[in-house]
């Protein structure tokens, strides 16, 4: 996969600004080796517009998690092979691992995973040298299993 942009995010603010500048950034190749880019495109061909909601979403769950239960920096990576995006955000909590909380009561926060889990059709988090990454891969068809298996923790 090839990096198609990185944020440094250092307060909330920073969430909208990531969220629209990776859904801004979504194409995926088109038929007969072109490539469509979602602003381009007068409709919605194969639901380009609603990966580019998934990925945007991801991103502001995923963002806003780092901010609220990891440490800066906050380093935020979007990542293609032309037909999936890799979302990759970063933070310095090494000792903080993400934990869904599927039986948490409405209101009290908590679901941000499992959002995710459900938008993106894998979804995972590792440790690496001192920062952790939580990550999320997009297609065009999300696989609904990953849901079912956060939500069984």
């Amino acid at each position: 996969m090839r990096v198609a942009k990185v944020w440094d995010v250092t307060d909330p603010a920073g969430i909208g600004h990531v969220r629209r500048e990776a859904a801004r950034l979504i194409d995926v190749p088109a038929p007969h080796g072109r490539r469509l880019s979602i602003g381009a495109v007068p409709t919605d061909p194969g639901g380009l517009g609603e990966l580019r909601n998934r990925v945007a979403l991801s991103c502001s769950e995923l963002v806003t998690n780092a901010l609220r239960h990891g440490r800066l920096p906050v380093q935020v990576q979007l990542l293609t092979d032309g037909v999936a995006w890799m979302l990759d955000v970063a933070d310095a909590a090494t000792e903080c691992l993400p934990e869904p909380y599927p039986h948490r009561a409405l209101g009290q926060g908590g679901y941000g995973l499992l959002l995710v889990a459900r938008l993106a059709s894998q979804l995972g988090w590792y440790v690496d040298d001192d920062a952790k990454h939580v990550w999320a891969r997009l297609e065009l068809a999300p696989d609904s299993e990953l849901v079912d298996e956060l939500s069984a923790r």
